[in-house]
This record gives C-alpha cells, sequence and structure tokens, in this order.
C-alpha cells in the first residue's frame, strides 16, 4: 500500500459529505490505509502540496485508473498523464505519456489529480 510519507506535513485529509476533516490515524487500521470516511464511508479528498504546486487528490486503486488520469509516480513526485491502461497476467500496466509503462498489483493506491488550489487559500475548510 501507499505509504503517506510522500507528501509533506501540511497535507489535510476531508470528507466533504461530512463536511470534516480527518487526522489520518483515523482512518489507519491495522497499517492497511482505507480511503473511506470512518463516519459515512465517502470518499476521503486528500489535499497536499509539493515545492511547485498545491494538489487536490483522491487515491485509487491500480485497478480504477483510466486514460487521461493524471496520476504521481512516487518517487518522482510529478504528475503523469495516462495514455493506455491494460491488465496483463494479474498487473496493471499503465502508459504514462512520454513516461513509458508502470506495472502496479491491482490493489496498489496512487494518487489521482482532482485539481490545483491557490496557495493561502484552505480548500479544506467550509466556509
Amino acid at each position: 500500500m501507499l505509504s503517506l510519507s510522500h507528501w509533506n506535513d501540511q497535507t489535510h485529509y476531508c470528507c466533504h459529505e461530512c463536511g470534516v476533516e480527518i487526522p489520518k490515524e483515523d482512518f489507519e487500521v491495522n497499517n492497511m490505509i482505507i480511503w473511506r470516511c470512518p463516519t459515512c464511508n465517502g470518499p476521503i479528498d486528500v489535499y497536499a502540496s509539493t515545492e511547485e504546486r498545491n494538489y487536490s487528490i483522491i487515491r485509487k486503486y491500480a485497478s480504477e485508473i483510466k486514460i487521461n488520469d493524471l496520476i504521481f509516480i512516487v518517487p518522482r513526485m510529478k504528475s503523469h498523464e495516462v495514455f493506455d491502461v491494460k491488465e496483463i497476467k494479474g498487473m496493471i500496466h499503465v502508459a504514462l505519456k512520454e513516461q513509458g509503462v508502470v506495472k502496479l498489483a491491482k490493489d496498489a493506491f496512487v494518487d489521482s489529480v482532482m485539481g490545483r488550489w491557490p496557495t493561502g487559500t484552505t480548500p479544506w475548510t467550509r466556509p
């Protein structure tokens, strides 16, 4: 499973269905990360930053990756556009535009970019 450590300490985990920020400890179970809200089972929105940009991401299984998704490949920490996805011999082969193919286990988590936000704002809080 994907570690949380590749993002900085300013990462925020939220459930917009419940309208709350969730401490990462609330959804760590037996060292396995469950990327669903512990209250309503809705998706967890992740707000994270690199040195260059702020990202709104969701974590999805490799088996859920679609063409045109933007995904992060650790340790490069750069988003890459998905050009093609195929399942071959139980592995997910993901062709990344101008990067080649990466092979992932079906149940591996990847960070998929949903959007960005400007520095100085806090999209994880409700007005």
